[in-house]
């Protein structure tokens, strides 16, 4: 099991060798009607990235080949959710008669047509987080339409999200600026491919991010020194996206990461951590972000 660099490339196409996937744009592979919807304010979530996941980082024997991220964009995060009253017990779980309201009943459909393997988180925030677990034929199948849910006269009470109009990618440009990546064109198929480099001398590929306080069996290697708290030289060079390896969390090593995971930062989907980075575990998907 590699520890991967990973790197946001606006020339790359998908088809580069080193490529693993891609940030903004849309997911592949699903239905419309499988697109997750924010269940605080009823629009469709933002696509981030879709990752396809090297060996040994999904699950033995599973049939998972790649995941779809979706998330609260950047503009919908002010310290809270933004909320849509009444949405959220429809798009979190419907009942099984359809509402009477017309635009609740058109969430409530989408809802009940969720992807059979939609997997939903929750920060701390009370922001909503969800994954979906892709095949390889998911993966490799046609970009998928935003439902136009979007369009409810019910959801005009809050801000529209600007990934919507301008696509995710130019929606974070304006929110972030040049830090996070150089003006992106219009569209919502507006894409940067994801780049995969190994590691070479990284000591925690394989490994479960352990705190340097805790009972340590698995060999995890702290990458600061603890009499100066300064980076150590071997884990310098080290990307702040990447899969696997030395975790370099804003705060602590958040619980139920093990070895298979993913951390990465605002530039990296589109997202308003406080300048901070998250961790999403590949297997079971336990996820936090800290600033």
């Amino acid at each position: 099991m590699k520890a991967w660099d990973l790197e946001l490339s606006p020339t790359a196409r998908r088809d580069h060798p080193d490529a693993l996937g891609w940030c903004f744009g849309l997911p592949p592979g699903i239905a419309p009607g499988q697109w997750p919807l924010d269940p605080n304010t009823g629009y469709p979530m933002q696509h981030g990235f879709t990752l396809r996941l090297p060996e040994g980082y999904a699950a033995p024997g599973s049939d998972v080949h790649a995941i779809a991220f979706f998330g609260t964009p950047a503009d919908q995060n002010d310290g809270g959710p933004v909320i849509t009253p009444g949405v959220r017990d429809v798009i979190l779980s419907p009942e099984a008669t359809a509402p009477a309201d017309a635009d609740l009943r058109v969430l409530w459909e989408q809802a009940r047509g969720a992807h059979p393997r939609l997997h939903r988180m929750w920060d701390i925030l009370d922001l909503a987080w969800a994954v979906v677990p892709l095949t390889e034929d998911e993966f490799d199948g046609p970009p998928c339409p935003v439902p136009e849910t979007h369009d409810l006269a019910i959801l005009r009470g809050v801000p529209r999200p600007g990934w919507l109009d301008g696509g995710s990618a130019l929606a974070t440009w304006r929110f972030h600026g040049d830090w996070a990546l150089t003006r992106p064109e219009a569209g919502r198929r507006v894409t940067r491919t994801i780049l995969a480099t190994a590691r070479a001398n990284d000591p925690n590929a394989g490994k479960k991010p352990v705190a340097s306080w805790d009972v340590n069996s698995g060999g995890y290697v702290d990458a600061f020194d603890p009499d100066t708290f300064e980076i150590l030289d071997w884990a310098k060079g080290f990307g702040p996206n990447h899969l696997g390896g030395t975790m370099m969390p804003s705060q602590g090593i958040p619980p139920g990461v093990g070895p298979a995971y993913i951390e990465f930062g605002e530039d990296f989907g589109g997202w308003n951590f406080g300048g901070g980075n998250a961790q999403l575990d590949l297997r079971s998907y336990a996820f936090d972000w800290a600033q």
